[in-house]
């Protein structure tokens, strides 16, 4: 659902469900930040499903359990998680996709847009090396897949250009 003020993706409340969808939205959204370095929910969203799901923990079945340890819970992270279950892989990477194609916020995002590496080059020729520096934290922060792999190259080829790379 898109905000008619902002113009973005609103975020569902996913700490207002049953015990086992909280423990899979919490998977996903684990899955999302710790393996794929991604983020589609505020980071207040995921604390607090990870505060609410403390409480009911011992209601969620035991095949999202195993994934589930209090200490992860209560330090609000999924990092040393691993093996994530298939249908959490699945739905993260369907709802990331979902989440980049609606994205509005950045001019290259990943929506299908295509980016000419070449236009791209000639554009960003013109700028100072501290700018194209910043530039590729800044690629590499909002743009994903082959685009931020693209961009990068292109960026490093003119640090390397402009004799700041060997």
């Amino acid at each position: 659902m898109r905000s008619a003020a902002t113009g973005r993706v609103a975020v569902t409340k996913i700490n207002d469900t049953s015990p086992n969808i909280m423990a899979f939205e919490y998977l996903i959204h684990s899955y999302l930040y710790y393996r794929m370095d991604e983020s589609i929910v505020p980071d207040e969203v995921y604390d607090k499903l990870c505060v609410d799901l403390i409480e009911v923990l011992p209601l969620v079945d035991k095949h999202w359990r195993q994934w589930l340890t209090i200490g992860n819970l209560a330090a609000g992270t999924g990092f040393n998680i691993h093996n994530y279950p298939d249908e959490v892989r699945n739905e993260a990477l369907k709802r990331l996709d979902e989440h980049r194609r609606n994205r509005t916020d950045v001019p290259y995002a990943d929506r299908g847009v295509s980016v000419d590496p070449e236009k791209l080059y000639k554009d960003l020729s013109i700028l100072d090396v501290p700018f194209l520096r910043g530039l590729a934290v800044d690629y590499s922060m909002f743009l994903s897949g082959a685009h931020r792999r693209m961009a990068l190259e292109v960026v490093s080829k003119l640090l390397t250009d402009k004799g700041f790379i060997n």
